[in-house]
């Protein structure tokens, strides 16, 4: 029996229901993520230098390069 059908008959132990939840909550998220793209709800990353984080407040899509670079050069920065 898996820890999702263990936890429904009310048998799972804390850590299962800690899994659970976890679970639960990374489906959540995973969830919304599809409701803001499929609203239109989100930020497409252009890489311009228009593109301000700092105001956003909603998901921006962006691509792992794009993002990889920022981190660095952010890192970088830290490092100086």
């Amino acid at each position: 029996m898996c820890w999702f059908e263990r936890l429904k008959v009310g048998c799972a132990d804390a850590s299962e229901q800690h899994q659970a939840v976890a679970e639960i909550e990374r489906l959540r998220e995973e969830l919304q993520i599809h409701r803001d793209k499929a609203q239109d709800n989100y930020w497409a990353w252009q890489g311009d230098g228009e593109d301000h984080l700092e105001s956003l407040v909603c998901p921006v899509l962006i691509q792992p390069s794009q993002l990889s670079a920022i981190l660095q050069a952010a890192k970088a920065a830290e490092e100086e």
